[in-house]
């Protein structure tokens, strides 16, 4: 399954349950190539891809998607989303969000 035209965010997606429930949050406003790759790009900006770092710091998430190129267009509406659902899959989930 392809997602996007890149192989490596496509794996990211396939591999790990919150890249993909990252992508579906993503997918609203922008193309869905760009909020399909996003995952991958932010894991990169980030130097990981962890639910419980995430869920702490909305700083950090909300920089790593204001770098150019933006991540998605809602910069400052995007890690108020993303951080409460990090949040939430490490609360109610136990950090699986394969289980949501």
């Amino acid at each position: 399954m392809e997602f996007t035209s890149d192989p490596e965010a496509n794996r990211l997606l396939l591999e790990n349950d919150f890249a993909f429930l990252t992508g579906v949050l993503f997918d609203q406003g922008v193309p869905a190539e760009r909020a399909w790759r996003a995952p991958f790009l932010l894991s990169r900006r980030l130097g990981h891809f962890d639910p419980e770092r995430i869920a702490q710091d909305e700083a950090g998430v909300r920089e790593a998607i204001a770098q150019p190129p933006k991540l998605h267009r809602h910069i400052e509406e995007m890690p108020r989303w993303l951080v409460p659902v990090a949040q939430r899959v490490m609360t109610e989930y136990g950090g699986d969000a394969g289980a949501i």
